[in-house]
């Protein structure tokens, strides 16, 4: 296997050089760029992290109003206070 020192230059003088004072300006914009995309990342992590712990209150809402509506439904509460007096 040899070395295609004809092919890999060519290939080389097309790629794009930049010139050392637009490494900062453009490395700047890189950064930015990553810090925007990791952000809304984690808004999105928080934001659904927050939708599973509301599902999580609302079911258990439900459920106690459930046994609310069970009770009132079967006269517990009129039962009890029978029983109390």
């Amino acid at each position: 296997m040899g070395f295609a020192e004809r092919m890999y230059l060519n290939v080389l003088s097309e790629v794009p050089v930049i010139p050392e004072l637009k490494v900062p300006h453009l490395m700047g914009f890189l950064v930015s760029y990553t810090e925007t995309i990791a952000g809304l990342g984690l808004e999105k992590l928080q934001q659904m992290r927050f939708k599973k712990e509301l599902l999580i209150k609302l079911r258990e809402f439900q459920r106690k109003s459930q046994v609310f509506k069970d009770a009132s439904d079967s006269n517990i509460i009129e039962d009890f206070k029978r029983y109390c007096t």
